[in-house]
């Protein structure tokens, strides 16, 4: 929630996806590969396993290789699109290299495999173990083309990750047995992930890519499975797809902190959780009629994992049209569908530009105004400016969005967040940046759309939900000590703090004295007190209402107060008492020399 701007503003919005960035130059970057089925290219016909974990037989391949090539889709693989678009030549298998090529990458990757060991222990090629062949290669890189071209190669190349999937499963199907907690789980899987990226760093290897995972209870196979435990309505298994959310929200901190600990690591993370999952819902919006039933296999929804009759159930159907269909079996897209990722993957834009690129942009700006105006004038400039933030409150929902599955204590996660906050601060400071001025968080609960969600979960009174309040005090009262701290450590760093919490919340329980009528309510959404984040119908939810008169309520949509509430918001910023912003308001602190 942005009131004022200044020379910059900044404004977290939600967690993290960046577009890849891949040399253009033919053959400049070379590409290897790591992961399981949805990037195995063929690895599995050369190991000793079971026909499950193959897919070197018909239907795979019909709509592209023929005859089929291991690759558990109708046709190419994203790596394969990856590949074109790269100017690269088909990326091999690792257990083809010694009749292809190798210089332009290779691919690892192995069906029904996950980060750890013991998934499918046998029938697959783990993690470690593909690292270990990726070690291989780069050995026989050194001989084929000398120390100082391999190094080059390796360190220009990208490394690309789809793993954890088959991870997942494990305490699905294991039920009670499973031995972990799930946050002693998550720990073993990217202690695991951060072991083998560690090893490619150290064979060279600078630039990952990886993947999240997907809304794992919504595959075809996820839905006949919950129809077979009585869940009759063919929805999704919400176990699966939170599981994947824990993985998803663990992953940009492991990569943030490889980042910091290892000079030159560079990483973008896709969000197939958000591409797949809208695959999924909007199916039109990409080409496909069929989203829920897979093309190939038989069940309900074709989710049973018998495509090709080779594995243990021989009997499977497959459809006319394989276009229509966003999955081709029970567990794996169609050949469009990689293609239509891949292109989002390649040249697909941020969904949201968190805190750090912010920074990264603030920095751009810096430059650009030292050449414009000369390094004096720009620094005088930048000393003098404000920097305000309104930040945290979309990590603050992230924690709640996970329930149960989320892995970090309350304490843990505010240090994670305090952490990247100051590491920011402390980056514009060293810009020239001396006047800060920080929003703390508004009373969470008390949102349109946090009534409405405490309505779903059975709270019928419409009041707020306390323990998302209690979340965003949390972080209120470890904001002074955080900043009072920078003050003392950083010669000249100032700062104040506006009370939004106190403001906001007083807004809420006495509207009128702010010259609204409608506190709870929104103007624009859908559902209990229009709650539901629906407004222009662009979103997931179409239908929404639309007030008749703006001007008598304090939320214009579910999440964010209307036009009148921020001028009230910024007149208070502005020329507020201490109780209010302090230790001075806006106006002295514009006036305040540095």
């Amino acid at each position: 929630m942005a009131l004022i701007s200044s020379l910059c503003i900044f404004v977290l919005v939600a967690h993290f996806a960046t577009p890849i960035v891949c040399h253009e130059k033919p053959y400049q970057a070379a590409l290897f590969v790591f992961g399981d089925s949805v990037f195995d290219p063929g690895n599995n016909n050369y190991i000793n396993t079971t026909a499950h974990f193959q897919a070197n037989y018909f239907p795979y391949g019909e709509s592209f290789f023929k005859p089929p090539t291991g690759r558990f889709s109708n046709g190419r693989l994203i790596p394969d699109f990856i590949a074109e678009y790269a100017n690269l030549p088909l990326i091999p298998p690792y257990f083809e290299i010694g009749k292809k090529p190798f210089v332009h990458g290779v691919n690892f990757a192995s069906g029904g495999s996950g980060c750890l060991a013991e998934t499918a222990r046998g029938f697959v090629i783990d993690l470690q173990t593909q690292l270990k062949y990726f070690q291989n290669v780069a050995q026989l890189m050194k001989k084929k083309v000398g120390e100082t071209e391999s190094k080059q190669i390796l360190s220009n190349a990208v490394y690309i990750f789809n793993t954890a999937n088959n991870d997942m499963f494990a305490p699905l199907f294991a039920n009670s047995s499973f031995p972990y907690s799930d946050r002693e789980y998550l720990q073993m899987i990217m202690g695991n992930l951060t072991s083998v990226l560690k090893g490619i760093y150290k064979e060279g290897g600078r630039k990952f890519v990886m993947f999240n995972l997907g809304p794992l209870g919504c595959l075809p196979s996820m839905r006949a499975l919950n129809i077979q435990i009585g869940v009759t309505n063919g929805s999704c298994m919400e176990k699966a797809t939170n599981l994947a959310k824990m993985f998803n929200s663990a992953l940009p901190e492991i990569f943030k902190k490889l980042e910091k600990q290892l000079p030159g690591f560079k990483y973008t993370i896709f969000n197939f959780f958000k591409v797949f999952g809208d695959s999924i819902d909007n199916p039109t919006k990409y080409g496909f009629n069929i989203s829920k039933t897979a093309c190939c296999g038989t069940g309900p929804f074709r989710g049973i994992y018998s495509c090709g009759g080779k594995r243990e159930v021989k009997e499977y159907e497959l459809c006319k049209n394989v276009k229509d269909y966003l999955f081709f079996d029970s567990v794996h897209p169609s050949e469009l569908a990689y293609k239509q990722m891949t292109k989002l993957l390649w040249n697909g834009t941020p969904d949201v530009i968190d805190l750090q690129t912010q920074l990264k942009y603030f920095k751009n700006v810096a430059k650009l105004l030292k050449k414009k105006v000369g390094r004096r004038e720009s620094k005088q400039i930048l000393s003098n400016a404000i920097y305000i933030f309104s930040t945290a409150n979309n990590d603050i929902f992230a924690s709640l969005s996970a329930n149960s599955t989320f892995p970090y204590s309350d304490r843990e996660y505010q240090h994670m967040i305090m952490g990247n906050l100051t590491s920011v601060w402390k980056g514009i400071y060293k810009e020239g940046g001396r006047k800060f001025v920080m929003f703390n968080l508004g009373p969470l609960g008390c949102l349109p759309s946090v009534r409405a969600l405490n309505l779903q979960i059975g709270v019928t009174n419409g009041s707020c939900m306390e323990k998302a309040t209690n979340k965003a005090k949390m972080f209120n009262s470890a904001l002074p000590k955080m900043l009072k701290k920078l003050e003392k450590q950083l010669p000249g760093f100032k700062y104040t703090i506006f009370n939004f919490f106190k403001v906001f919340a007083d807004s809420i329980h006495n509207p009128t004295k702010y010259g609204f009528k409608i506190s709870k309510t929104a103007c624009c959404g859908t559902g209990p007190f229009r709650g539901i984040l629906s407004c222009g119908g662009k979103r997931q939810v179409k239908e929404y209402e639309l007030c008749n008169n703006v001007k008598d309520y304090l939320f214009f949509d579910s999440s964010h107060p209307s036009e009148q509430a921020y001028q009230k918001y910024s007149e208070l910023l502005w020329n507020g008492a201490p109780d209010v912003v302090a230790p001075y308001n806006l106006k002295s602190f514009f006036e305040l020399s540095t």
